[in-house]
């Protein structure tokens, strides 16, 4: 009797064991499955902001060359003179500055003319650090936005040479461009709204948050402290996704990619318990 009984707890244990590895195998299978599906919703996040962002910064960066050119073909002087300035009508927000960066002509109310780009607030501002790249690339380009002290919210600029016919840099057009039309242009509904995405660039060796669809100043710093080990992942691989941990010990599903054009990387994660 004793031998049955045996039989039979040991019959029973072999079938709880079963059962336990299946339903253990399930909500495994289930959670790679869940997983799985987190990361291709955040990889077309990824896509779909990259694929936005070009658009977005070559539809400026064409609009403003093409202006650029204009002015360059109707001033014939080594510089730009008070007549050539007159002749001038600039679109809504861009601003005409001079090779010692004085605003010589500005349809911007907040940046008025004779202001001054290469002293003061603005001199060590992404604006003063775009128009030193703009010198040294000759070619136009795109700044992180940032906030201005005559701008009541955060914008970025575009700038372009304007360069004559014998390849003399002559000032540059300058194109205001507010942080919410750069946000607005980026914004669709994500696949769950749990996915976060931000716009990263590569400043003293360190992934900074230059970009976030958050209006929170404190915003940026918060990801870039709640998510270290993520950020440092993008510094090392230009393009990957991977499972890593917060500094609050979550798990956090990250997919990331560069963007050429602006140098930027457009990164999108979600957090996973």
């Amino acid at each position: 009797m004793k031998i049955k009984i045996n039989k039979f707890l040991i019959l029973i244990s072999i079938i709880i064991v079963g059962l336990t590895s299946i339903i253990a195998g399930y909500y495994f299978i289930k959670k790679e499955k869940t997983i799985q599906k987190t990361q291709e919703n955040i990889g077309k996040v990824v896509k779909t902001k990259r694929n936005k962002l070009h658009d977005f910064v070559s539809k400026h960066l064409k609009d403003l060359d093409i202006e650029a050119n204009k002015i360059a073909l109707n001033s014939s002087s080594l510089i730009l003179s008070s007549s050539a300035i007159d002749s001038i009508k600039l679109e809504q927000n861009y601003i005409l500055v001079s090779t010692d960066r004085k605003v010589l002509l500005s349809n911007n109310k907040a940046v008025p003319a004779n202001t001054s780009y290469s002293s003061g607030p603005y001199k060590s501002s992404n604006l003063g650090k775009l128009l030193d790249r703009v010198i040294t690339i000759l070619s136009s380009d795109i700044s992180s936005y940032d906030y201005y002290p005559t701008l009541t919210e955060p914008n970025m600029f575009a700038a372009a040479p304007i360069i004559d016919s014998n390849k003399i840099l002559k000032g540059f057009l300058i194109n205001e461009i507010p942080f919410k039309n750069f946000i607005n242009s980026l914004k669709e509904n994500n696949p769950s709204n749990k996915i976060q995405w931000i716009i990263t660039s590569l400043e003293d060796q360190e992934e900074k948050v230059i970009f976030h669809a958050s209006d929170s100043q404190n915003y940026a710093k918060e990801i870039e402290e709640k998510y270290p080990e993520l950020l440092k992942k993008v510094i090392s691989e230009e393009s990957g996704n991977d499972i890593i941990k917060s500094a609050n010990m979550h798990w956090v599903i990250g997919n990331w990619t560069y963007e050429p054009y602006t140098t930027w990387n457009i990164v999108a994660f979600a957090e996973y318990n």
